[in-house]
């Protein structure tokens, strides 16, 4: 569940002090998302407007169910 507020400079600032200090010396190669959670959600379905753009033709094989 993402967190329900807007993300600060400040938090991003906390995971770039964790990265450059001595307590991450042990991670190598990672993407950490700092984004509260909202990446796990799923974003809006725009499908019906972009069909009535581009017609369920121009959508078959992009657009996936799911």
């Amino acid at each position: 569940m993402p967190i329900s507020r807007v993300g600060q400079p400040a938090d991003i600032a906390a995971m770039a002090r964790f990265l450059i200090g001595s307590e991450s010396t042990w991670i190598t190669g990672q993407a950490i998302n700092v984004d509260g959670g909202h990446s796990l959600r799923r974003g809006p379905d725009f499908s019906s407007v972009l069909s009535d753009v581009f017609g369920a033709d121009g959508l078959r094989g992009v657009v996936q169910e799911g």
